[in-house]
């Protein structure tokens, strides 16, 4: 099954740093960048909180 992908609006400037951090930090798009900047940000977040998110994600993954 393929995955649907979306558009995300962000500034230029946003946008040119994004791209940066895949160049520097060797990776393959910026959907692998995402995930990693995601995954370790999730974890500063405590344990209900995440639970939190994952509720919200199923919740959009609803609609």
């Amino acid at each position: 099954m393929k995955k649907k992908t979306t558009t995300i609006r962000c500034e230029v400037n946003t946008s040119h740093r994004i791209n940066a951090f895949v160049t520097v930090g060797g990776h393959d798009s910026v959907q692998e960048l995402l995930e990693v900047l995601l995954d370790e940000h999730e974890q500063t977040f405590s344990t209900d909180e995440r639970r939190e998110i994952r509720t919200l994600i199923d919740v959009y993954q609803r609609k």
